[in-house]
């Protein structure tokens, strides 16, 4: 057996006994020398659900994602992803990877939803924070060439980003698509008259000259008329129930059980008709009874790196935690220092609506000048999401001040203060910020929607 494997082994009794944290602690090392390896973070991310440490096992699924996909592991890796959904639902970048690997598949039917499931989660949270939002929606353009329904929930998003040109871009490749259906055209047309209003005479020039001349990338695909189920090895010791007793799989249906919508069963992945794929095999795990060998390091290297473990077994877990969960004795990989590092952190949490969480980050973060307004405006935002406003207004103010001595952006900081005013029902308050986003761009968010709501109420 393995000295990998050994551990591995010694970590799973250590499950069993209910002494988390230093399986947690072994997975960890073994991690350290085969951080390529998809299964290890998969189980890791298991316990870590297991301990209650509900951000530090995302972390460890999309490790575990990223690896399978890296090894061409489609299948694993959108089993994964329908874990970390079990956790956290409504988690964009997941649904989003969800649409992303099926592309990768080839099953665009399926990619269109998790796509528009993606859009319209964006379109509904008007406060998300723009962070990786603009390549997402570009690779979403590529992956959805022929899918006009898609592209046109793309052109809104790319309208709230304020990006009305790139919106206007969208619209004319559906209008020149040669599959476009009149009615999408006409659509298009109708959104493009729109977004002329706003666009400066040299982009609607550009516009025009786009759309006298065809654009030939317009085609449409075969559609897919049926899935291929989910495959992953989910034996994690000691979470049976979390892994199959949920029904969520992404797409708000019950785990498939091989048999599709009419009644026949489904057939294997490599019998798929003209597929032209061959299913990947499931990365297995290692084996507990293989002979030893090195992984990734000299046998050497490999003693030097797990001379501590036997210490780290042999200790006892402490039957008194002081008060303390399990959860919360687990802390954070990150370095005080790594400020970058706490601003990301406090983004992925606002993500998954651990507004608590995020604000811890995001107060370590605003140490840092260049991070300072975009933390504080988060943080503001936490604060209104929480339902505590009147905190919301002090961060949001502190905001404003530096970006007015900056000469820096503020729509966000002014619409946000309106939001927390209008909550704390200062309406002449709220109105005054609304305003400041007004005079300035009309499209901005539901800016129209907001002052037409206030004048009724003078």
């Amino acid at each position: 057996m393995s000295k990998i494997n050994r551990k591995r082994r010694e970590a799973q009794d250590l499950i069993k006994k209910g002494k988390l944290k230093k399986a947690i602690e072994i997975y960890r090392k073994i991690i350290s020398l085969q951080a390529n390896n998809p299964n290890m973070h998969n189980e890791l991310g298991d316990i870590y659900f297991r301990a209650g440490d509900r951000v530090q096992a995302v972390s460890s699924f999309e490790n575990a994602i990223e690896n399978y996909e890296k090894m061409g592991l489609y299948n694993n890796a959108v089993a994964v992803c329908k874990k970390v959904l079990r956790i956290f639902p409504d988690r964009l970048i997941t649904i989003y990877e969800l649409g992303e690997l099926k592309s990768k598949q080839g099953f665009s039917s399926d990619a269109a939803k998790h796509f528009s499931h993606y859009l319209n989660m964006l379109a509904s949270n008007s406060n998300m924070p723009p962070e990786g939002v603009q390549e997402r929606l570009e690779l979403i353009l590529d992956y959805m060439k022929d899918r006009n329904e898609v592209l046109v929930q793309v052109s809104d998003a790319f309208e709230s980003l304020e990006m009305k040109m790139r919106a206007a871009e969208v619209c004319v490749s559906i209008i020149n698509g040669k599959e476009s259906k009149e009615s999408e055209r006409a659509d298009c047309r109708e959104r493009l008259n729109r977004l002329r209003q706003v666009l400066s005479a040299e982009q609607v020039k550009d516009i025009e000259k786009k759309l006298d001349s065809a654009d030939d990338s317009g085609h449409s695909g075969p559609e897919d008329e049926m899935d291929i189920e989910d495959v992953v090895s989910e034996k994690i010791i000691g979470t049976e129930g979390f892994t199959s007793g949920s029904k969520y799989n992404g797409q708000g249906d019950e785990e498939p059980s091989g048999i599709g919508d009419t009644g026949e069963s489904k057939p294997a992945p490599d019998q798929r008709a003209g597929s032209g794929q061959v299913a990947e095999e499931v990365f297995p795990p290692p084996e507990l009874d293989e002979e030893d060998e090195t992984v990734g390091t000299s046998e050497e290297s490999g003693d030097d790196q797990f001379e501590d473990f036997q210490d780290i077994i042999e200790d006892e877990v402490s039957a008194e935690s002081g008060g303390e969960t399990l959860a919360e004795q687990i802390t954070s990989d990150i370095d005080e220092g790594d400020l970058k590092s706490h601003y990301d952190m406090g983004m992925a949490y606002i993500e998954m609506q651990l507004f608590d969480e995020a604000i811890k980050e995001l107060q370590i973060s605003s140490r840092a000048d260049e991070m300072k307004l975009r933390s504080l405006e988060m943080i503001g935002l936490c604060f209104i999401s929480k339902q505590e406003p009147r905190l919301a207004v002090k961060q949001l103010e502190r905001g404003l001040e530096i970006a007015e001595s900056m000469g820096a952006e503020n729509l966000g900081i002014h619409y946000n203060l309106g939001l927390a005013y209008e909550a704390l029902g200062e309406t002449e308050k709220a109105r005054e910020h609304f305003e400041q986003v007004y005079i300035v761009d009309v499209t901005f968010r539901d800016i129209e929607e907001k002052m037409k709501k206030l004048k009724t109420l003078t």
